[in-house]
């Protein structure tokens, strides 16, 4: 489940204990001017740990470390990574530095979930309109890929909380089924991560740290629409298949987004009350294929 982890260190002992540990191999070093006061030269020092990655600056030492991957051999994150081989990789961390973990500040969280699934994944990428009001937008980092994230009122684009979803079996296609969807969630802060109390790397070795972030990824899904154009409207009467070919118009939804909170969330309920008499839609599997896995990862009653 927990894709990648960022630990914030600004405590000198601690930075120091990590610069000097033997275990650290040497990637590089940077320097660059500082980006408000040009007389300041910032140093950034890179060294790696079984693909861990410490970046030392001036002031702070920042770790990048991806569980799934250095599960994997940092090779690939396609296949299921569940909360219990999540917490051996980071035993195993704690154990090679015979360091205390709730020492280690985690300031960003990325996590989610791979399902296989029965469409075409380039078709799902594509249908893929909006997380509640904050529309998808494809992502360059990765073929079919699209994340969303909200804005402020001057178009400055939130990236504290950010969802995506993504064809991981294209991304790795030798790894796992061709059209493995990957929906994933993103937080920068804490204090953005409602109901995930992760604030130390100790905190990942709480079962129920990952049974809320399961719960997030069940609740966030919720909030996506997807426009699938392709599914029989034969149960629908003559004035609904009329309604939902306006609601399958993204341009609708923009307007939609426009108006007030709740004159959007109606229009959500009256797209959904649709695609429920339509019967099996893109959404309703999706929706039960995370379901299915999240239980299969992390079943409630081991997890709690």
């Amino acid at each position: 489940m927990v894709d990648c982890i960022k630990i914030q260190i600004y405590v000198r002992t601690l930075i120091d204990f990590f610069f000097n540990h033997p275990s650290l191999e040497w990637l590089g070093e940077e320097e660059k001017l500082h980006h408000i006061y040009n007389d300041e030269i910032l140093t950034k020092v890179r060294k790696q740990f079984r693909g861990i990655v410490f970046c030392f600056y001036n002031d702070k030492l920042d770790i990048i470390f991806k569980p799934h991957y250095y599960f994997n051999n940092n090779v690939h994150n396609a296949n299921d990574f569940s909360p219990a081989n999540c917490i051996s990789v980071i035993v195993e961390f704690q154990n090679a530095f015979e360091i205390d973990l709730s020492l280690l500040p985690v300031v960003n969280l990325e996590f989610g979930v791979n399902i296989p699934q029965p469409y075409d994944i380039r078709d799902l990428i594509t249908f893929l309109y909006s997380h509640g009001r904050n529309e998808f937008r494809a992502d360059p980092d990765a073929p079919f890929s699209k994340k969303s994230h909200s804005y402020n009122k001057h178009g400055k684009p939130n990236t504290f909380k950010i969802f995506k979803g993504y064809a991981k079996g294209i991304q790795f296609p030798n790894y796992c089924h061709k059209d493995t969807f990957r929906w994933e969630q993103k937080s920068k802060r804490s204090k953005r991560m409602k109901g995930i109390r992760v604030e130390t790397m100790a905190d990942l070795l709480k079962s129920e740290s990952y049974v809320q972030m399961a719960k997030s990824l069940r609740s966030e899904f919720d909030k996506v629409i997807i426009l699938d154009d392709t599914v029989s409207r034969q149960k629908l009467s003559a004035s609904e298949k009329c309604e939902l070919e306006k609601y399958m118009n993204p341009n609708t939804w923009y307007r939609h987004q426009q108006k007030s909170r709740n004159v959007f969330g109606n229009h959500v309920r009256k797209f959904n009350a649709l695609q429920q008499k339509l019967g099996k839609n893109m959404k309703q599997t999706i929706a039960k294929l995370i379901d299915e896995k999240l239980d299969e990862l992390c079943p409630k009653e081991k997890c709690a």
